[in-house]
């Protein structure tokens, strides 16, 4: 299972070229067993929206491996009281302030008050708590899992912060971003097809350092062709 934002949703490249269905491709190369790849990337996602999708889906699909993939931390779900789900974030705030998106009246009002308490720090706070939440799901069920982050600045030296204070748990740390080597046009940002491979690479030795007694016990294999 694999969780993030349109960076882990593929934006900008075919379904093949995802670093998620690369990660399943070498896996299954590897230890010649089939492997589903439960995609779960969404654009604009958040911690929250991590958070809250692993709390109603582990115990429906059971992943064997979770990797996450964090997206910047000044996104958030705000539920109205007319049960529309927003997702807030700075970008579109902005957008929003320079006229280049029209929301709804009530979007539009809700922004307005958010920005109006929209802090960097309150923003890591609530990345914490996520992050724990999350942890303790994944640590009570067993379950192979690890995770990173984009490379949108400032959000990987915010992480490895984190990491650094323990307050994110160093051993289920890729160690590096998901660096985009590329971008797929002159106008959007997302990273290329290169740099899906490159992290999908990453992934998997990390994947096999960390987690290769078990991944030959889960698949009934002792492949030497393992990292």
């Amino acid at each position: 299972m694999f969780l993030g934002d349109s960076w882990t949703e593929g934006t900008g490249v075919e379904f093949e070229e995802t670093y998620s269905k690369r990660v399943t491709d070498k896996l299954s190369d590897r230890y010649d067993r089939a492997a589903n790849n439960w995609n779960l990337g969404v654009r604009g996602a958040s911690y929250d929206y991590i958070a809250r999708t692993l709390m109603l889906s582990l115990d429906i699909l059971k992943p064997d491996i979770v990797f996450i993939t964090f997206p910047v931390m000044d996104r958030r779900e705000y539920f109205s009281v007319e049960g529309e789900m927003v997702n807030l974030s700075i970008g579109t705030f902005a957008a929003i302030e320079r006229g280049d998106a029209s929301p709804s009246p009530i979007v539009r009002d809700i922004y307005r008050h958010w920005g109006g308490l929209y802090s960097p720090t309150n923003d890591t706070a609530q990345a914490i708590m996520n992050y724990k939440f999350i942890e303790s799901m994944l640590t009570q069920r067993n379950i192979m899992w690890g995770f990173s982050t984009n490379d949108w600045s400032p959000c990987p030296a915010i992480v490895e912060e984190l990491v650094k204070y323990g307050l994110f748990d160093a051993g289920h740390y890729l160690g590096n971003c998901f660096q985009k080597l590329g971008q797929i046009s002159d106008i959007d940002g997302h990273p290329d097809v290169e740099s899906h491979e490159n992290y999908s690479g990453q992934i998997v030795a990390w994947l096999e350092m960390r987690y290769g007694a078990r991944l030959k016990e889960l698949t009934g294999t002792d492949n030497e062709n393992s990292l």
